[in-house]
């Protein structure tokens, strides 16, 4: 039997209700916060819930200061809250009662959106020094502190960060910028003082070696860490056999830059997610060897300020082949928007290859600014059978340059991935100049057609007959109902007029607008047939 809620348990759902519909409103209709306010004031029975709703999270310190008397405060012309005056014990009284109904101090959400805007490390201090003996943290129910949105960043306003924190602080967000050996001292201890702590996010430049060396210290208490992002300089290899060592940590977000590799790691065995940033597919590959079969579903490559090199990309993907588990990858994208004035060398089928031991993988995006991709209907063939469960393929950036004319997958060649029932996103380009498909093999049985793919990029593919090539599609995927091909820097990299790809591109609109057309023609002589079938 199922628990009956009490009272204010509904009504704190109903109110929680209208925080989280804030996205849902319409132009001109009054914001959940505006709601919330006016209940808290004129409802007696929903005023407190309202009021828990309301506080529940802020993107800033400001409001809770406001609580405090008008004359404690002054704001500069930089947006810097000053104090003005000692701060009595009289003055708490309203600050305890709405700093308590905070949960969460995280960007982009909450009734007060306040930029720019921070307390002044004399203002914080001033509330640590006047802290009555019986409070033993400001929020005592805070889950998630993103300190780098709230406080100047200073080392005095961060060696107050903990009068914000509590027993119940599970996620954090710590800036390392602008602190001095005090600061980098006491940042080595957070996690042992707060052991709770779950999610750590690390903000601020780490170059050098005390930073370094306040990482390893950090790390060192970190065992009960399950998740860890890292947007603070290259990976040092003290740090990531201290991360490697981590027995919990799931999710992990670095930059690595070097050769971090190290024979005593013990080999990130609870990792789940993995995003990692370079300069360079070398980097990452290092990095990868580090693993020791780790159950990782969803990996993500971001390669900074060049392109992806082919051989060095398929290192890294030998690499994930070695050292992960093949059942558990489900989600693999490599992105790179940096464009190079030079011609690059083509991905190909041989990089791709080592991707095709995870068998459970779903969403494959290799997203290359301008690189091009060579690659034929047997690799294609081989993907559809390596991935039966495939939803996503993006081969190629579908917005930024094609395949510089290099595919040489053809219909015939599409048509294993046509057939995969889950497929929902396909980017790719092929060469449809010529329909190759016999009548057998474009008679697809009820179960070999896709009913889920709606949209198709198909980049710089080429194309003659669009009538045929809408019936075959219409075959395969009868729900088809966009196509775009041929952006603006497409042509250039194809080597051809924009007066062709015009062409192309208004030859692919003609398919996707006669895929309809015939799918229903299609249907409707099925129907017909079942109908004389059963008189």
């Amino acid at each position: 039997m199922h628990r009956c809620l009490s009272v204010p348990e509904v009504f704190g759902n109903i109110t929680e209700e209208i925080a989280v519909d804030e996205d849902a409103c319409e132009f001109g209709d009054p914001s959940p916060w505006h709601t919330l306010a006016n209940l808290a004031q004129t409802c007696r029975m929903l005023s407190e819930s309202a009021l828990n709703s309301l506080w529940r999270v802020q993107s800033s310190l400001l409001p809770l200061l406001w609580t405090m008397p008008a004359d404690l405060w002054t704001e500069d012309d930089d947006g810097i809250l000053r104090i003005r005056r000692p701060i009595q014990p009289t003055d708490w009284s309203r600050f305890h009662n709405y700093a308590s109904r905070v949960h969460h101090f995280s960007p982009n959400h909450g009734p007060v959106e306040i930029l720019d805007r921070y307390p002044g490390p004399e203002c914080l201090q001033a509330l640590a020094s006047a802290k009555p003996l019986d409070v033993v943290s400001f929020c005592p129910h805070v889950r998630t502190l993103d300190w780098p949105l709230l406080g100047e960043p200073s080392e005095e306003s961060f060696l107050c960060m903990p009068l914000f924190m509590s027993a119940a602080t599970t996620t954090l967000t710590l800036p390392l910028g602008g602190l001095g050996p005090v600061g980098l001292s006491f940042a080595q201890t957070i996690i042992c003082k707060f052991p709770n702590i779950r999610c750590l996010m690390i903000k601020g430049n780490t170059d050098d070696i005390t930073r370094m060396e306040a990482l390893s210290g950090l790390f060192s208490y970190g065992q009960g860490l399950r998740e860890v992002h890292m947007t603070t300089g290259p990976l040092s290899r003290l740090v990531a056999e201290h991360l490697a060592g981590l027995d919990h940590l799931k999710k992990l977000s670095v930059t690595v830059d070097h050769h971090i590799s190290s024979t005593k790691t013990t080999g990130f065995h609870a990792l789940v997610c993995l995003c990692l940033s370079s300069s360079t597919c070398q980097w990452m590959s290092f990095a990868v060897r580090m693993l020791t079969s780790p159950p990782l579903e969803n990996v993500q490559l971001h390669i900074r300020g060049s392109v992806p090199v082919p051989g060095e990309l398929a290192d890294t993907f030998e690499a994930m082949k070695l050292h992960c588990s093949h059942s558990n990858l489900r989600n693999l994208s490599a992105v790179s928007l940096y464009e190079r004035p030079e011609s690059p060398s083509a991905i190909d089928q041989t990089t791709i290859q080592p991707l095709l031991a995870f068998s459970n993988l779903s969403v494959l995006e290799l997203r290359f600014k301008n690189v091009p991709f060579r690659m034929g209907n047997q690799i294609v063939r081989e993907m559809a059978t390596s991935w039966p469960r495939l939803r996503v393929l993006v081969l190629g950036s579908y917005n930024t340059g094609g395949w510089f004319l290099s595919s040489e997958i053809t219909p015939s060649g599409l048509v294993p991935l046509l057939r995969l029932p889950c497929l929902t996103m396909l980017s790719i380009s092929i060469n449809a100049s010529a329909v190759d498909v016999t009548e057998d093999v474009t008679a697809p049985e009820p179960t070999e057609v896709n009913t889920k793919l709606r949209y198709l990029n198909l980049q710089d593919s080429i194309i003659d007959d669009a009538t045929r090539v809408a019936a075959f599609l219409s075959k395969f995927t009868p729900n088809l109902k966009t196509i775009t091909s041929w952006d603006n820097q497409t042509p250039q990299n194809a080597g051809i007029s924009s007066r062709l790809a015009k062409e192309y591109e208004t030859r692919w609109e003609e398919v996707a607008r006669l895929v309809p057309v015939f799918a229903a023609v299609r249907e409707e002589e099925r129907a017909r047939g079942a109908a004389s079938l059963t008189t």
